[in-house]
């Protein structure tokens, strides 16, 4: 990505040897200019810690619990994360599991590139993942944004959601234990990440006010970082009608059901939910992605080039709708009913 700068400017030089290759002289008829030095924007002992945690879970997933039976999620086959410094948009760690060693990358390439867990493939900015339950923030902030509801507006859990005729859908609370969340508002349907609660709302809400929401938070949106990255898609009558060929196309309510839980055509990287969640810390400011801190000459005299940072967008969101939201994620961390708790 920052070739221009790291490349430095071949230089011409003549030799003269004598016969058995003594040097008599030498002369430049053009200085080579050494390249300057990108420095990023990665944070070493976040970057290690990440991925020292992203191996110790994903190895530990996959092996039997004291009774020898297998684990839910013990079918996993790689993971990513991102940590990214809210206010300026850069990244402070990016790693893809499973990895390689850089140091033996030719000497292992042919044994790395036939392995079907891909530890060549970047999943960080290259995969597309179903979201889930991370897309709820979205919805809180479409819904109220919208004023379908308020901080203070209920739902009832009645566990089994029912409303469409001939079709119902049920909260994983009941799924498991046959129990409900009871009467919740958005920040405890966050805390306790209650299916039903955004069922009922995405029964009722606006696509255009749910796809524009998850636009303007940057998901189905290029980051702008400088490597590849793929883009995927929001769940919306457009993704629906391109990626389902020769299928019923049309859009349905309960198609908005299932996308407001983070489901039906939703499909974001890593690097977009970093964005994203960075976006909601910001109030609706979303800035752009970098690995850049800053350039400088290879003699490390001359500032060169520096991390601006550079806002893509902004939403507008209410003071209440942005302390609903804060108070629902903070709670799945510490109250004990949190999902992450």
């Amino acid at each position: 990505a920052y070739e221009e700068y790291l490349h430095g400017v071949d230089g011409w030089r003549e030799d003269t040897v004598t016969v058995d290759g003594t040097l008599v002289s030498s002369v430049y008829w053009e200085e080579p200019k050494a390249g300057s030095n990108v420095e990023v924007s990665i944070d070493l002992s976040i970057q290690m810690a990440g991925e020292d945690k992203m191996a110790e879970v994903i190895e530990d997933l996959k092996t039997p619990d004291a009774n020898g039976k297998p684990k839910d999620g013990h079918d996993v086959e790689g993971g990513a994360f991102v940590a990214m410094d809210v206010k300026t948009g850069q990244i402070l760690a990016c790693g893809s599991y499973p990895t390689y060693d850089l140091s033996t990358f030719f000497d292992d390439y042919s044994v790395l590139s036939k392995d079907e867990l891909k530890p060549l493939y970047n999943r960080a900015l290259l995969a597309t993942y179903p979201p889930g339950s991370t897309y709820k923030m979205s919805m809180v902030v479409a819904a109220m944004e919208s004023k379908l509801i308020d901080a203070k507006t209920t739902i009832r859990d009645r566990g089994v959601f029912d409303k469409i005729k001939g079709w119902s859908v049920e909260c994983l609370v009941w799924t498991n234990y046959g129990q409900t969340h009871g009467t919740i508002n958005a920040a405890q349907a966050l805390q306790m990440s209650c299916n039903y609660f955004f069922y009922d709302i995405g029964s009722r809400i606006s696509l255009d006010a749910m796809d524009s929401t998850a636009k303007g938070l940057g998901l189905g949106e290029r980051t702008g970082v400088e490597l590849p990255e793929y883009i995927g898609h929001r769940a919306n009558e457009e993704s629906k009608a391109a990626l389902h060929v020769g299928d019923d196309k049309q859009w349905y309510t309960g198609d908005s059901i299932l996308a407001a839980i983070g489901q039906s055509e939703n499909r974001f990287t890593p690097m977009q939910l970093c964005v994203y969640t960075a976006a909601l810390a910001n109030q609706g400011t979303r800035y752009k992605a970098t690995f850049m801190n800053r350039v400088v000459s290879s003699d490390y005299r001359e500032l060169l080039d520096e991390n601006k940072p550079e806002i893509l967008g902004h939403m507008n969101i209410s003071n209440e709708t942005y302390a609903t939201y804060c108070q629902g994620m903070y709670m799945v961390t510490s109250t004990l009913d949190g999902t992450a708790y």
